[in-house]
């Protein structure tokens, strides 16, 4: 019986108290609608970016001077986080805008594209771990 007291009390209590005392502490279904959404872009141009950079003809001749097939890489990168992955394209993109290495000749973007499959085989064998 007392226990049926004290959720009644506790029942009364929390009615009592003002709608916007409650809804403060919530987030509006429409803006969890907006950052799931923004979360989904977000990831999808992320994964396209990926796969577009390990689709080229240099990630193909780099993944086989390292002895690597090209799809056992992208299936690697395929399973990396989105934090990894932004991660992963940070890096290529600093790579590619360094002012220091000026004109992207062929070779270059070569070396670009081995350190970023060996980036991809580097996180995804830490993440095995």
């Amino acid at each position: 019986m007392k226990a049926i007291a004290g959720l009644l009390a506790l029942l009364m209590t929390i009615s009592a108290l003002p709608a916007p005392a409650l809804a403060g502490h919530l987030a509006s279904p429409a803006a969890v609608d907006q950052a799931l959404a923004d979360a989904t872009a977000t990831r999808a141009r992320d994964v396209a970016r990926v796969d577009a950079l390990l689709a080229s003809d240099a990630a193909t001749e780099a993944a086989a001077k390292m002895g690597v097939k090209i799809e056992t890489v992208r299936q690697a990168a395929a399973r990396l986080t989105d934090a990894e992955r932004q991660d992963l394209l940070q890096r290529a993109r600093a790579l590619s805008t360094d002012p220091v290495a000026g004109a992207m000749d062929p070779d270059i973007k070569l070396l670009l594209v081995i350190l970023l499959i060996a980036l991809i085989v580097v996180t995804v064998l830490q993440a095995v771990d």
